[in-house]
């Protein structure tokens, strides 16, 4: 029987490109979205999964993070436009098996494959075994107060005013929506948003970032949700437990 393997490829050219050769050794399920392919994995016992980083409704070493964190051991190879050593090392520290870049050898990809395979001795029991029913990746949409974001198509809206933001604008939110009244340090933030270590760059770069997302969120309002919190990091508020937890 056939492996099952979960491509995750926007570019349905490169999809294209890819599916033939990989369809002569597994059983493949194509999907362009990050969340489409949540649903499908939690319901179906994939052996491999290969991946892109650039995806439209979500970041792709966030949800190799997320299938790691919730104990899956599947080989995972991360296919990506970004050719440094330092991403080749952010994607292998999410918890990628493998790292190839873009425009991708189908002879190398297959070889790689078979190399991986035959490393790990997959069986469903080291890859998935028992997690299927009890996995619970996030919702497409997460409100906290006013705010609502849609993770699918990346938009937000607070008090049903639609606010625009860029990736990383977004992800921030995302990121400190998911922990209401929870101090983020500098740290966190960088080791969860771009996988690696926090110098003094990167410290004024997450201070800038932080700037335009509370100018676009709070100004003009007189509630105000991006809270600094010196010397600790940043906090989104929820506005119905401000006074308990930061009296």
């Amino acid at each position: 029987e056939r492996k099952k393997l979960l491509l995750i490829e926007e570019s349905s050219e490169t999809a294209k490109k890819l599916m033939p050769s990989l369809n002569t050794e597994f059983e493949v399920t194509w999907v362009s979205r990050g969340l489409d392919a949540m649903l499908l994995f939690g319901h179906q016992n994939y052996q491999v999964l290969i991946l892109e980083t650039n995806l439209p409704d979500t970041d792709g070493l966030q949800l190799v993070r997320t299938i790691r964190k919730y104990g899956f051991t599947l080989p995972i190879i991360i296919l990506s436009d970004r050719e440094t050593a330092q991403d080749r090392i952010v994607g292998l520290q999410a918890g990628a098996d493998d790292y190839l870049n873009k425009p991708v050898s189908l002879q190398e990809l297959m070889l790689r494959l078979e190399i991986l395979l035959r490393r790990t001795g997959l069986s469903e029991e080291s890859t998935q075994g028992g997690l299927l029913k009890e996995i619970n990746f996030p919702s497409s949409e997460l409100r906290v107060g006013e705010v609502i974001i849609h993770r699918t198509n990346r938009t937000v809206k607070r008090a049903g005013s639609s606010i625009e933001l860029r990736k990383k604008e977004f992800e921030l939110l995302e990121l400190l929506m998911e922990h209401p009244n929870e101090v983020m340090s500098k740290q966190r933030i960088m080791d969860t948003l771009w996988g690696h270590g926090l110098d003094a760059n990167e410290s004024r770069v997450i201070d800038n970032h932080l700037c335009r997302l509370r100018a676009k969120l709070d100004e003009g309002y007189e509630k105000k949700y991006i809270s600094t919190r010196r010397g600790a990091g940043y906090t989104f508020v929820n506005q119905e437990d401000e006074k308990r937890i930061f009296r």
